[in-house]
Order: C-alpha cells, then sequence, then structure tokens
C-alpha cells in the first residue's frame, strides 16, 4: 500500500500532473488514510485490552522480500507516508482550488485527520515500545510465548541494553531513511517529547529488569 501510495505521489509532483485525476487520486488517499486509522485504532485497543498481544504484535514479519516489525513499519508511516500524502493533497487542493473557501476547508479537515493519526500512531508506538522493550515487570509465560529476543528473556544487563538500542536504532533508521522528505519531527523524537522515551531508559539502566513470575 505504502509503495503504491509513493509511486502516485511521484506522478503527482512530476512536470505537467493530470489536474483531471486529482478528484480519484484524493479519493484513493482518502480511503488509505482511513483504513491506517481504523487499524491503528484496532491494534491499539486490542493491545490496550490484552497486554500481552503486544508481544505478538511487535513479532517480525515478512514485507516483500524483507522482514519486518510493527514499530519500524509506524515509524515509517509517520515518517514517510503520512507527511507525503500531506504534501499530495496540498498539491492537488492548490490545483484545484483557484481560491475557493471550500476547497481550503477540505483541506484544514485534511490536515487536521493527519494531525490525529500521527498522533495515533505515536500512542500506539509506545505502548508497543513499553510494554515489550521497557517493562521490567513481565510475566514469564507472557514472555516464553514469544519467539522475539525481548530485554526480559535475558539476565545480563549488557544485552538488555543492547536490544533496546537495537530496536531504537531500527527506529530511526525510518527516519533516516525519509529525512530528506519530511524535515520535521520524527517518529523518535515524537517518542521522546510525549513520553520522555530517554528517561525511561536511564530508569531501566539504573534498576535492570526482573522478570516478576505469577
Amino acid at each position: 500500500m505504502q509503495d503504491r501510495c509513493m509511486d502516485s505521489l511521484q506522478v503527482l509532483s512530476s512536470p505537467g500532473p493530470n489536474v483531471s485525476g486529482h478528484t480519484q487520486l484524493q479519493k484513493d488517499f482518502s480511503e488509505v488514510l482511513d483504513f491506517v486509522n481504523d487499524a491503528i485504532i484496532t491494534l491499539d485497543a486490542f493491545a490496550d485490552a490484552y497486554q500481552p498481544a503486544a508481544l505478538l504484535l511487535c513479532a517480525s514479519f515478512e514485507r516483500g522480500d524483507r522482514v519486518e516489525e510493527l514499530l519500524n513499519t509506524l515509524a515509517s508511516l509517520y515518517d514517510l507516508l503520512l507527511p507525503s500524502l500531506l504534501q499530495g493533497f496540498q498539491v492537488m487542493s492548490s490545483s484545484q482550488s483557484n481560491g475557493e473557501t471550500s476547497s481550503e476547508s477540505i483541506l484544514n479537515d485534511i490536515v487536521l485527520g493527519i494531525r490525529m493519526l500521527s498522533k495515533r500512531a505515536v500512542g500506539f508506538g509506545w505502548r508497543l515500545l513499553e510494554f515489550c522493550y521497557l517493562n521490567y515487570q513481565l510475566k514469564e509465560e507472557d514472555v516464553q510465548a514469544s519467539t522475539k529476543m525481548f530485554p526480559a528473556k535475558v539476565e545480563d544487563p549488557m544485552i538488555r541494553g543492547e536490544i533496546i538500542v537495537q530496536i531504537l536504532k531500527d527506529i530511526n533508521r525510518e527516519a533516516t531513511y525519509s529525512s530528506k522528505g519530511n524535515p520535521g519531527k520524527t517518529f523518535l523524537q515524537a517518542l521522546q517529547k510525549e513520553f520522555q522515551l530517554m528517561s525511561r531508559i536511564g530508569d531501566i539502566r539504573n534498576k535492570g529488569m526482573d522478570i516478576h513470575g505469577g
């Protein structure tokens, strides 16, 4: 889905865009936003109702010819897809409106919707990151049910720290990949601003993480 959207955006930004196709393209982009929004709301509610589900949602999955993780996908969504879609809506609105108030109002609604979706993506990402990687009170049976190597699975504090650092590097990789197209705040920076990520990591380094059974 993301690849198709990016291809459409490239065509849209190319010289001599086809204005007549903007209406359908705007509809397609709106459907993408609705789909992503519904997916995040549903998965976030699932993880909220049953926290161990976050461990399963953080498991790796195949995407095309590479292995991905949901946290990285959320970072890519926040850092690349949503800013690009916003740019696409702005281009279409500019070419269609000619100063029409109705078009400006629609664009304002879209901008607000994308901001809300971005905030939901950050909140959902934090729920996954906090429970799976920053949680030192995981139940042993929940951790062992997942094949992924989470910090709570190992006793060595150094290895735990390396696992957390690696997931942050993976998240930041998406920001590095998309930095040219999105000079604004990245997914990782949003996590830091909203939830004081580095402070939480510092607490874990100081306290260590112990698995509590029961």
